[in-house]
Formats: structure tokens, sequence, C-alpha cells
């Protein structure tokens, strides 16, 4: 989380604590939401805002060396293998809960083919699904054509900074499906037709754009969001991938 957000957010709490002794004045609903919406913001003074910046990355830093050596010494202390399995678990456990709550497997992906491309012994369904209620997951599923009546499944994850339409995945997927694969590509969430900001090109956005970071960048947002609910942005990213496992092992073959 950037600094300057972190401050804002604490500097807004006292606000929303302070809503029922607003009622308590008289104020109904809309009069409450004008109040909160003159606040200002900007409470703090650029030299304020730059020492407490670093004040916190200082902090952050001083607790990942902590850990750091915590985790060291509790290493070092490993000496039988039941030792080790304690350990493991233990760090196990730790990952899971750093990913957020999930909610229950759905029972119906919703899956939808919008489209179907032929190519040279393969071809490409363009497709979406449900992962969580309301959320949609785009992905393209390459296939051998002809249809083989057993196939290993290949889930392919894309990098941080293209989404499925990146040309060396689609390579991949081609190839793979030409020897008898199906290849699952999706775009991850902020990605490609994912993609939750509007700006297409540098005409669009007033800062610093770069075409192939640019959903990458304002992931970002996401992430600060999901967060503020007790949740990750790996922990969805990791949920949509186990639902393209759950679509794979729903195909035929």
């Amino acid at each position: 989380m950037k600094p300057r957000m972190t401050f804002l957010i604490l500097t807004l709490l006292p606000c929303f604590n302070s809503t029922g002794t607003l009622r308590a004045q008289g104020l109904n609903e809309e009069k409450l939401i004008y109040r909160l919406q003159q606040l200002d913001p900007n409470l703090l003074s650029d030299r304020t805002r730059e020492q407490l910046s670093q004040m916190l990355v200082k902090h952050s830093q001083e607790r990942l060396e902590m850990a750091n050596r915590r985790s060291s010494l509790e290493w070092k202390k490993i000496s039988t293998s039941d030792q080790w399995e304690s350990y493991k678990h233990k760090c196990l456990q730790a990952l899971r809960a750093s990913l957020g709550q999930f909610p229950a497997i759905p029972k119906d992906l919703h899956l939808r083919v919008t489209g179907t491309l032929l190519g040279d012994g393969f071809q490409v369904e363009n497709l979406v699904f449900e992962s969580r209620p309301g959320l949609w997951v785009s992905a393209n599923l390459y296939r051998p054509d002809p249809q083989r009546a057993s196939m290993p499944g290949i889930l392919i994850c894309h990098s941080h900074h293209n989404p499925k339409s990146q040309g060396e995945l689609q390579d991949m997927g081609m190839t793979w499906a030409r020897l008898g694969c199906l290849v699952l590509v999706m775009d991850q969430l902020g990605h490609g037709e994912r993609r939750q900001h509007p700006f297409v090109s540098a005409k669009d956005y007033s800062g610093q754009f770069a075409v192939g970071r640019q959903d990458y960048y304002f992931r970002y947002n996401t992430g600060i969001q999901l967060h503020l609910i007790g949740d990750s942005l790996v922990g969805w990213m990791v949920w949509d991938l186990w639902r393209g496992v759950d679509l794979l092992l729903s195909r035929q073959g």
C-alpha cells in the first residue's frame, strides 16, 4: 500500500467513527453524506507526508528484517523429520491465511463459448466463465483438431505485464494443441478483457503511459481494495486459476 493512501485512510477513520454524533445532532443521511464530502483529505503538508512516508518505509523494512531473522533461527533449529513437518505445516498455514477468505466452490461455472477460430491442426475457443458470483473470467481454450479421445490439460498463467493475447502464449497454445493437449490461457484480474481502467493509449492518460505495463500499474489499486476487506489480489488470482482447472476437467477427453 502506498504511504499516501495509508495516511488518507487513517485520517478519514475518525470522521466515520463520528457519524453517530452527527446523527445525534439531527443530520439526516443526505446531509451527513454532504458533510463527509466536504472534508478536505489534504490534511498533511508535503513535508509531513514525506517524513511519515520515510517512517513507514523504515518500519516496514525493520519488520521484514525481524521476520527474516526469526525464520532463519527457526530453520537452523530443525534437525529431525518431525521438526521439519511441524515447521512446514506452520509456514503453509501462514501462506493460506495470507491469501484471504475463499467463497464456496461454484457448482456451475456458467461457461459460455463466444466464438471459435479454426487453425492448422487446432481450434481456439474464446470463452468466459464465472469464478465468483458476478465475476467473469475471459480465456482462450486451445484444443486439437480433430478432437482426441484422451488429452493432457495445461493451464497457463500469464506474466504481470501481458494478458492472454501475448504472442508467445498463443504460440504455446497452438503448439501444444497440435500435439494433443487442451491448453487454457486466462486473463488475470485487471488484465486484457478484464481491464479495470479506461486508458487504452497515451492520449487517454495524463501521466506516464506504458502500453505493456498499464494494466499492471492499475492492478495495484485492486490489491489495495481487496486488502481493505481482508482479502488479497494473489488470493483472487489463485481462486480463478483453481476454477480454470475445474473448467479443464469438465471438458470431454
